[in-house]
C-alpha cells in the first residue's frame, strides 16, 4: 500500500486519482501532526520525494528528505542535481526520473525485493544525516559565511 500525507487541494485531481483501480491501495492520511509523521515513518519501508524540475525544485533539497533519512528508511526521489547528489554520495536511496511512473514503480519493487539493501541505505541515510547534514555541521557552515560577508564589507 501507499500511504499518503497531506491534503489533495486540488479535487480535480482528487475526483480523477480515486476513480483509478489502484487508489485501493492508497491510504490518504489528510493533514497529520508531527507525531502522526513520525508513526507512519515507523511503519513504512522507503519515502517518495518526487518532485519535477520546475525552477522552484531543479537545486532545491525537500527536507522530506532528510527525514526520510533520518528515519532510517531509503528514499526514492526525483533525479535532481541535489537530491540526485546527497543520493549517490551516501547510498541512502534510488533517483527516477519523476514523469516515469514505470521507474518509480521499478524503485519501488527493488526496495520491496531487496529488504536487506534497503536497510542498508535507511541505514546510511540515518548516518548522513547524524554525521553531515545536522544543524551542528550546518551552523559552522553559516557562521563561516556570515564572517566572510563581514569581512568583504569591511
Amino acid at each position: 500500500n501507499l500511504t499518503l500525507a497531506g491534503n489533495l487541494t486540488d479535487e480535480v485531481l482528487k475526483e480523477e486519482l480515486t476513480t483509478e483501480p489502484g487508489w485501493k491501495q492508497v491510504d490518504l492520511l489528510g493533514w497529520v501532526d508531527r507525531q502522526q509523521v513520525v508513526e507512519t515513518m515507523e511503519k513504512s519501508v522507503a519515502g517518495l520525494s518526487l518532485y519535477y524540475p520546475t525552477a522552484t525544485n531543479y537545486y532545491a533539497i525537500p527536507t522530506k528528505m532528510f527525514e526520510y533519512m533520518m528515519a532510517g528508511i531509503p528514499v526514492i526521489a526525483s533525479n535532481l542535481p541535489y537530491e540526485s547528489e546527497i543520493i549517490s554520495k551516501h547510498h541512502c536511496g534510488i533517483c527516477v526520473d519523476p514523469f516515469s511512473p514505470e521507474q518509480i514503480a521499478e524503485a519501488m519493487n527493488w526496495i520491496l525485493d531487496n529488504p536487506k539493501e534497503a536497510e542498508q541505505m535507511g541505514l546510511n541515510g540515518r548516518r548522513a544525516v547524524e554525521t553531515e547534514y545536522n544543524w551542528k555541521t550546518e551552523e559552522l557552515k553559516l557562521l563561516s559565511l556570515y564572517r566572510d560577508l563581514l569581512n568583504s564589507a569591511k
